[in-house]
């Protein structure tokens, strides 16, 4: 099986149907000369930033480049675009999501006839203290009470968890809707560590036919000190789903 398919953790909460790779950062002198063949080039405004966010950048490229490959598409980084935050405008046919933390890069992507949209996320967890201090700003006060005293999470992995699923929502809705969208927009409903299944909740209407009420579910799991989430909405599964939350 091809590098990416089965050396991470999200061989285990992404479908079938996306195809995902990861690289540690920075990239190896191989890897640079791929992305240079491959026409890749930083941004003009991302060549005065640190080396560290520069390489954030080109292992994301790399990535995408390799998971796209897995799909069929020419392995030419350069087809990706840039857009808002530096988002990547994938080629015609397809969807994907890229994510980074402390020294990892990711991407998945997918066909567009099989996946509306695709978002992935992978954050290292946050620090006991510091969880305690961004709660508010990233859990409702409805996930507080229904989450806080499940024995099942530190306040680490919880605040950790929530963050995370929240990215991987927005990195999949947002090309969707056009619109940013906060932590307060949307709330976890349902969470379960045996499973690794989460479920959200839109509290407002966000645009492109995504109403107040609207949910649907996602992937997660811990692995070596950090946090992995994937959310994916298959192309003919774009609609309402209200009044089918999991209860707590």
């Amino acid at each position: 099986m091809a590098p990416g398919l089965n050396e991470s953790p999200f061989s285990k909460i992404l479908s079938p149907k996306a195809r995902f790779y990861t690289v540690e950062t920075p990239l190896d002198a191989t890897q640079a000369r791929a992305l240079v063949d491959s026409g890749v080039v930083l941004p003009e405004s991302l060549k005065k930033a640190v080396a560290k966010r520069q390489g954030e950048f080109l292992g994301g490229r790399f990535c995408a480049q390799q998971a796209l490959a897995q799909l069929g598409h020419p392995a030419m980084a350069a087809a990706i675009g840039i857009g808002e935050d530096y988002a990547p405008l994938w080629p015609p046919g397809f969807v994907g999501s890229i994510t980074h933390t402390r020294g990892i890069v990711a991407a998945a992507v997918a066909k567009a006839d099989s996946r509306a949209g695709i978002g992935i996320d992978v954050e290292a967890l946050i620090p006991e203290e510091k969880a305690v201090n961004l709660a508010s700003h990233i859990l409702t006060d409805q996930e507080w009470v229904r989450f806080q005293s499940d024995a099942s999470f530190s306040v680490s992995e919880l605040v950790s968890l929530v963050f995370s699923a929240k990215e991987s929502v927005y990195k999949c809705l947002r090309p969707l809707t056009g619109k940013y969208f906060g932590f307060q927009s949307a709330q976890l409903v349902y969470l379960d560590r045996d499973s690794g299944e989460f479920q959200v909740s839109l509290l407002k209407a966000i645009g492109g036919g995504f109403e107040a009420g609207w949910n649907a579910s996602g992937r997660f799991t811990f692995d070596h000190g950090r946090i992995h989430t994937a959310f994916e909405l298959p192309a003919s599964g774009v609609q309402v789903e209200m009044g089918s939350q999991h209860k707590s």
